[in-house]
């Protein structure tokens, strides 16, 4: 029996080692699955670091975008603001102007109708002055001939008086054609 027990315990000594063979093989293998699964995850890892690093990337370049969109808005209402205000100091300006020349046209105008009431008496006084000297010219033609250059001298002045009324009369329309009506 002994032959019999020698043999199986030869046959479980061989199962055995063949059982620790086969131990050590799978754990070899799974070894080698663990290591192919960590390079895969560790891959996979980087991979995915990659597109994340990729996405923060494109995530600043639209941050920095908008950053210059927004300034560049803030600068266009600063612009607009600015411009704004230049404006309407300058219509302030130019309605102090129109004041000014309103209050100007109606000091001339003012002015011209004293003018006119001067030209009117000196009218006046050239009739009257006309009469009279018709009176003496024919008392003078009675008691002296008349000298023919002294009358000719008085018909010129009397020219150039005529011409002056006439441009003042023209200034006067014209500036009646002009003349806004006050605010």
């Amino acid at each position: 029996m002994s032959k019999k027990n020698d043999i199986l315990q030869e046959l479980t000594l061989t199962i055995e080692e063949i059982e620790d063979e086969l131990e050590e093989i799978i754990n070899k293998k799974k070894e080698e699955i663990e290591k192919d699964l960590e390079k895969r995850i560790q891959q996979e890892k980087e991979k995915a670091k990659k597109k994340i690093d990729q996405i923060q990337e494109e995530l600043e370049i639209k941050k920095d975008e908008i950053i210059n969109y927004r300034t560049a808005f803030a600068e266009f209402e600063n612009n607009k603001t600015d411009i704004k205000s230049h404006k309407k100091l300058h219509i302030e300006k130019a309605i102090q102007y129109l004041r000014k020349i309103e209050t100007l046209t109606a000091q001339s105008l003012e002015e011209l109708k004293k003018i006119s009431e001067l030209d009117q008496k000196l009218d006046e006084i050239t009739q009257i002055v006309r009469e009279k000297a018709e009176i003496f010219k024919k008392d003078l033609e009675e008691k002296i001939e008349a000298a023919p250059g002294e009358t000719e001298r008085q018909g010129n002045e009397e020219i150039e008086l005529e011409k002056e009324r006439e441009k003042l009369k023209k200034i006067l329309e014209l500036i009646g054609k002009t003349e806004t009506p006050k605010r």
